[in-house]
């Protein structure tokens, strides 16, 4: 095996990840997306990891969050 097809299946291997993780995200934003926006905060305040992020998402997309 080359260096040519390692470095392949490592970038392969890491968009697969990455993926997946969007696929959770996703998944998560459905679960949280029925919840009013006081419980979002008051969820994202004790979360972390997806859940956290996929949280901030739902409440950026409701127009919370930092301004331009």
């Amino acid at each position: 095996m080359g260096l040519g097809s390692f470095l392949f299946d490592v970038g392969k291997g890491a968009l697969n990840s990455l993926k997946e993780k969007e696929e959770r995200v996703n998944k998560l934003k459905s679960e949280y997306k029925r919840y009013n926006d006081n419980d979002l905060m008051n969820k994202f305040k004790t979360s972390s990891g997806e859940t956290k992020i996929a949280i901030a998402m739902l409440l950026k997309e409701r127009g919370h969050g930092k301004k331009s």
